[in-house]
C-alpha cells in the first residue's frame, strides 16, 4: 500500500511513518475496563535500599558503542543532520560488514520508499523493496559480521530521525525500514544487541500488534538475560498502548489498561529490590490516571490510581534517587492538587533534558503558579545526545518517559510523522504541476 495517501494502518516498522496518535478518551471507551472505579489504593512497603545504589542500567539506544564509527565520525547533530556525511559512514560500515555492494542500491530504494514501499501485515515484515538487502545478508555474511550490522542498523535509525527532509530527496527518514530488515537477520543468529534492537524498531512502528512485540521483546529478555532493557521497553510499550487507540494492536480497552500494570507486578515480584518495576508501574498507573482525568471519566480510580503511582515512585526513590522518578513523583501529586508538588521539583536538574522543562512547566501551570510556569518553559537547557533516541540510566517515564525517552516512541514518532505528511503533501504538490 502507499505510504503518501491511503489506509496507513497497517504499514508498520517505519520510523518515517511512525506516530501513535493519543485516541480522545470517552466515557463509553472505559466503560469495559476491568478497573473498578473507586478501588482502594494499595500502600506499597519500601524496602532496604540495594546494596550498590547505583541501581539499575538501562542501556542508550540504537546500541552504539563509545569507540564504534558513528560515535567517532559523526559525534554531533549537525553531523547526523548532513545527508553525505551519513552515507560516507555507512559505506564504510557496510564496507567492513561485508555489503557494500548493496548500498547503491538501498540509497536508490530509500529515494523511492514513499511513493512505492508496501509491507504485509505479518511480522516479519514483507519488504519486497529491500529484498536485494535480505538476499545479501546471508547466514555467512551475517555471522560474520554481526556487530558492524548492529551499528549499521543503528545509523539508519539515528538518521531516519535526525536529517531534515522537507527539501530533501534522499528518503533517509525510511532508513528504519532497512534497520529492521538488517536486525532480524543478524538476530535469527541469537546476538542479545540484535535481537533488543529488532523489538525495539518493531515497538516504534505505528500500532505494532501486541502479539508480535510481545514475541519479539520476550526473546530479547531471554536472550540478554541481565539486562533490563528489554523488560523496561516492553513494559513502556505497554503503557503506550494502553492509552491509545487498542483495534491495530489486536486488545480490548480492558486488555490494554490492565496488561501494564500486570507487568510491572510481575516483575516486581521477581526483583523486589530493583527500582525498575517500581517506577514502571507507578508510570503506567499516573499515564493511566492522566487519561481518565483529561476525559472527565472515574474521578475515583484517578485518585486511587495516582495515590498508589505516588507511593511507588516513594519506593523507587528510596532505591535510587533519581531526577526522572522525582518528575514522575510530582505528576502523581499534581493530579492530587498536592501542595507538595512543586517542592518535589525543587531538587531535580531541569537543564538535563528539555522535556523536563517541559513537562515541570505544565505542573506549575496545574497548580497556577503562572510566573514560575513561564519561567521554567523559557528556561535553557542542554542538548541531548544525538547519537541517542533512548537515554540511560533509568530513563524517565511515559508520557515524561516518552518525551525524556522511557519509550523513545511518541516524541520522534509524532516529529517523523509531521515531517512525513510535509514530504507528502510537497510530493502531491509537485505531481499537479507536472500535470
Amino acid at each position: 500500500m502507499k505510504v503518501c495517501g491511503g489506509d496507513r494502518r497497517r504499514v508498520a516498522g517505519t520510523l518515517g511513518a511512525l506516530v501513535v496518535v493519543l485516541a480522545t478518551i470517552a466515557l463509553p471507551l472505559y466503560a469495559g475496563t476491568a478497573v473498578a472505579d473507586g478501588a482502594p489504593a494499595t500502600p506499597q512497603p519500601v524496602p532496604a535500599p540495594s546494596a550498590s545504589g547505583a541501581g539499575e542500567a538501562i542501556r542508550t539506544l540504537p546500541l552504539l558503542a563509545d569507540d564504534s564509527l558513528v560515535a567517532r565520525r559523526l559525534p554531533t547533530a549537525n553531523d547526523l543532520a548532513d545527508v553525505d556525511r551519513v552515507r560516507e559512514v555507512a559505506e564504510e560500515i557496510a564496507q567492513s560488514a561485508g555489503v557494500a555492494d548493496v548500498m547503491p542500491e538501498l540509497w536508490g530504494a530509500l529515494e523511492t520508499a514513499d511513493q512505492e514501499f508496501a509491507t504485509g501485515s505479518e511480522y516479519p515484515y514483507d519488504y519486497p523493496g529491500f529484498r536485494f538487502l535480505i538476499d545479501a545478508l546471508t547466514p555467512e555474511v551475517v555471522s560474520a559480521h554481526p556487530d558492524e550490522l548492529v551499528e549499521l542498523a543503528g545509523l539508519l535509525a539515528v538518521a531516519a530521525a535526525s536529517v531534515p527532509t522537507t527539501f530533501s530527496d534522499s528518503g533517509i527518514e525510511y532508513g528504519v525500514e532497512p534497520a529492521q530488515v538488517i536486525a532480524h537477520a543478524v538476530a535469527a543468529n541469537g546476538s542479545c544487541d540484535a535481537t533488543l534492537t529488532e523489538a525495539w524498531l518493531v515497538s516504534l512502528g505505528r500500532g505494532p500488534r501486541a502479539e508480535v512485540y510481545d514475541e519479539l521483546f520476550e526473546r530479547a529478555a531471554a536472550r540478554c538475560p541481565d539486562d533490563p532493557t528489554p523488560r523496561w521497553l516492553w513494559g513502556h510499550r505497554m503503557v503506550e498502548d494502553s492509552i491509545n487507540g487498542t483495534e491495530p494492536i489486536g486488545l480490548s480497552r480492558a486488555q490494554a489498561l490492565s496488561r501494564p500494570l500486570r507487568f510491572f507486578e510481575e516483575w516486581m515480584r521477581d526483583a523486589p529490590l530493583s527500582e525498575l518495576p517500581h517506577a514502571g508501574l507507578a508510570d503506567a498507573l499516573v499515564t493511566e490516571a492522566e487519561a481518565f482525568d483529561r476525559a472527565h471519566v472515574m474521578p475515583f480510580t484517578t485518585r486511587s490510581y495516582a495515590q498508589r503511582a505516588v507511593g511507588e515512585f516513594g519506593t523507587a526513590l528510596a532505591l535510587r534517587d533519581s531526577p526522572e522518578f522525582r518528575v514522575g513523583l510530582a505528576r502523581a501529586q499534581s493530579l492530587l492538587d498536592d501542595e507538595a508538588t512543586m517542592a518535589t521539583l525543587d531538587g531535580v536538574d531541569l537543564e538535563q533534558v528539555l522535556s523536563f522543562n517541559e513537562y515541570a512547566a505544565s505542573v506549575a501551570e496545574a497548580q497556577h503558579q503562572f510566573a514560575r510556569a513561564a519561567a521554567l518553559a523559557h528556561a535553557p537547557v542542554n542538548a541531548p545526545d544525538p547519537q541517542t533516541l533512548v537515554y540511560s540510566p533509568v530513563v524517565g517515564t511515559s508520557p515524561v518517559g516518552r518525551r525524556v525517552a522511557g519509550h523513545p516512541g511518541a516524541a520522534v514518532r509524532r516529529h517523523l510523522w509531521r515531517r512525513r505528511r510535509r514530504r507528502c503533501r510537497l510530493a502531491r504538490h509537485h505531481s499537479r504541476l507536472s500535470r
